[in-house]
């Protein structure tokens, strides 16, 4: 049983159409009860703040801005689960962020997905996401990984059900 653990973008591939959406769906669409799907509370802020950013923007429209962030949030709380953003979380991504030279969201993506793989030993914890920066980190942490963008990802995903 995996526990798919979803950075910021790896969400957004869920409701914008974009290279890697069709491995993020599959883990939405295709979900076992068995299958967890984890974030932190920081991805709420993170997605919104994106989402918001391109309503700004003039990339979506007034309606599509409202039926993103009504249809995200509605499959997010019912599907997801999300780590609490704690002082020990941020004391954590600080120590990732000096180690690794990381974003501060990536860093406390980062420290929040090693959190999971600690609180759930007995689960296989992976993270989903397609930023270079984290993947790279999050390799040298030992997480397992799966890059939604890559030729290879419909199979690795297969993979990780599979075992």
């Amino acid at each position: 049983m995996p526990c798919f653990y979803l950075d910021t973008a790896a969400v957004l591939k869920r409701y914008r159409t974009e290279p890697g959406s069709i491995v993020v769906d599959e883990i939405f669409d295709a979900r076992t009860s068995i299958d967890a799907l984890t974030t932190s509370r920081f991805t709420i802020l993170e997605f919104t703040s994106v989402a918001r950013r391109l309503f700004k923007g003039r990339v979506l429209k007034r309606a599509a801005y409202a039926s993103l962030m009504a249809r995200s949030l509605a499959e997010l709380t019912s599907a997801v689960s999300f780590e609490p953003v704690t002082d020990v979380l941020i004391a954590t991504a600080v120590q990732v962020a000096e180690r690794y030279a990381l974003r501060p969201g990536d860093a406390l993506q980062l420290a929040s997905a090693l959190a999971v793989r600690i609180d759930r030993p007995t689960t296989r914890c992976v993270l989903v996401t397609s930023d270079r920066q984290l993947l790279e980190a999050a390799r040298d942490a030992g997480l397992d990984l799966l890059d939604p963008e890559s030729p290879v990802a419909p199979r690795v995903l297969r993979q990780l059900r599979a075992s």
